[in-house]
């Protein structure tokens, strides 16, 4: 028996025949029959498979909708398109002619993660799939049963996906995040960029990773304050969480009066890369003290002379 085409809105049955063959057309609802009958789908649209309790069901392409909870038979999947829910009491066969992956390629930053989608040509059921998922390098990438890739240290992996005797790879490399640097500057314990030569600067930051997936951790690492190239203040240690500061006394006639420019270098560590952050600020001149000028004016004693006395 063949459908060929056209729309069968009642139940299609084999009656005595022991194979069919659906090529094109609409079938609402198939009996597929017992042991010893089979059902070939080369296209079109079966809405729903009645009951199986046998038999065989080789779809090569088309659409099964729905089959019914079974109790025996085989389905064969070669092609075409099979509900994701399928009756527990059948077996179903497949072959993968190929597999792809979402991505062929990806970039991490230690501590990301990024999930890969395997898609198969038959598609199958998630139920009945079986993707084997495997890293080239789980020093620098991982990947686990469901495709999902975690970076690790620096360097190149390949994901490979495979099904069957079909595989297909994602290359990911993973690089350290970039440094991010905050900054905030202070006047003893008033946040201010306006100064006066003669007071110190001081500068408090933090470092963190500018990333998709912060890290983990941060290394030991050094951060200096520069005016253009000339270092102000020696490197210090970041502490661990990624704080430091500096403090400069502008007495030391290194920041020359006016708007300024001051540069904090960060080294990198073994969790980012190196970086720098900017801040300006306003050295202004030292007032002098008010002067007082004294003005002392001499004065004369004026006398009037004697006048002669009369012999």
């Amino acid at each position: 028996m063949n459908v060929n085409g056209g729309t069968l809105s009642g139940k299609l049955t084999l009656g005595d025949a022991k194979e069919i063959n659906i090529y094109d057309g609409t079938v609402e609802l198939l009996s597929s029959g017992s042991d010893g009958v089979t059902v070939n789908i080369y296209g079109g649209t079966v809405n729903k498979i009645e009951k199986m309790t046998g038999g065989t069901v080789n779809i090569h392409g088309g659409t099964i909708g729905a089959i019914e909870p079974s109790t025996n038979g085989t389905l064969n999947i070669y092609g075409g398109t099979v509900p994701d829910s399928l009756p527990d009491g059948i077996t179903v066969n497949y072959t993968v002619k190929e597999i792809t992956l979402s991505k062929d390629s990806m970039e991490l930053f230690i501590g990301g993660s990024e999930t890969l989608t395997a898609t198969t040509s038959p598609e199958i059921p998630d139920g009945y799939r079986k993707i084997t998922w495997q890293s080239s390098n789980d020093k620098v990438a991982t990947v686990d049963e469901n495709g999902k890739v975690t970076a690790v240290a620096p360097g190149t992996a390949e994901i490979t996906a495979s099904a069957d005797e079909k595989s297909a790879k994602c290359k990911v490399e993973v690089k350290l995040p970039p440094s991010k640097i905050d900054l905030t500057v202070k006047n003893g314990d008033t946040e201010t960029r306006e100064f006066t030569y003669g007071d110190t600067i001081t500068i408090e930051g933090k470092i963190s990773a500018d990333s998709n997936a912060a890290a983990n951790t941060l290394a030991q690492n050094q951060a200096a304050l520069f005016l253009g190239d000339t270092k102000l203040v020696e490197a210090v240690t970041v502490e661990s969480d990624g704080s430091f500061t500096f403090t400069y006394d502008t007495g030391e006639k290194g920041i020359p009066v006016g708007n300024q420019t001051l540069t904090v270098k960060y080294g990198g560590s073994d969790s980012m890369t190196e970086g720098s952050a900017d801040t300006s600020i306003t050295l202004n001149k030292k007032q002098s003290p008010p002067r007082w000028t004294v003005t002392v004016q001499s004065a004369r004693l004026m006398t009037e002379p004697k006048k002669p006395q009369c012999p």
